[in-house]
């Protein structure tokens, strides 16, 4: 599962979208119902790289 998320510290969301993770409006509604962690710098959010990997752990079947 790792292996298939980039080796980065962070994503914005337009890079989770890019990735097929998750949409961006999905991505601020997990945000908003803190089951992503994110910070941002701005106008931007941010969602660090174990917070990904945590989230996809805890919702796969």
């Amino acid at each position: 599962m790792e292996n298939s998320v980039p080796k980065k510290i962070s994503f914005s969301l337009k890079e989770l979208d890019e990735l097929g993770f998750v949409k961006i409006p999905t991505a601020k509604k997990l945000i908003r119902l803190k089951k992503l962690k994110s910070f941002k710098i701005g106008v931007k959010h941010f969602v660090l790289r174990d917070s990904v990997l945590e989230y996809i752990k805890n919702n796969t079947i």
